[in-house]
């Protein structure tokens, strides 16, 4: 992870707006590449963010507020999305492959054997099956 990455998004977070971290992506041009691996970015107001090509490897995108969020072609892979709001989010060119760390369960009335509020992920991949 990149410090001045993340203390750049963390100060447009602080300030209550994208426009500090987009004005900063624009700037840096159309091939770069935000390294943000394993942050912390849990319960963060993201919406509007332009996290395009981003690397979010491993992040913690927890109940973050991914609203209107641009993560096109973003590296997300092991990232926990669990909670996060993704209303109108930007996932193209991101393979998405959902995993359940609910016991499995037979076709027939799968829901009633599934736990109550128990917890899915979803793993965002870019590797082949």
């Amino acid at each position: 992870m990149s410090p001045r990455h993340y203390n750049i998004l963390l100060k447009s977070v602080q300030n209550g707006s994208p426009k500090i971290w987009n004005e900063f992506r624009q700037k840096q041009g159309s091939q770069f590449i935000p390294n943000l691996v394993g942050a912390n970015l849990s319960h963060l107001n993201l919406e509007g963010y332009d996290l395009s090509h981003a690397r979010l490897d491993g992040a913690d995108l927890s109940h973050a507020n991914l609203t209107q969020a641009n993560l096109e072609k973003a590296r997300l892979k092991g990232a926990k999305l669990e909670g996060a709001i993704l209303h109108n989010t930007n996932f193209k060119g991101v393979r998405l492959k959902v995993v359940s760390s609910r016991p499995k369960a037979s076709s027939e009335n799968a829901e009633a054997k599934l736990p109550k509020n128990s917890p899915l992920y979803i793993i965002l991949d870019d590797d082949e099956e």
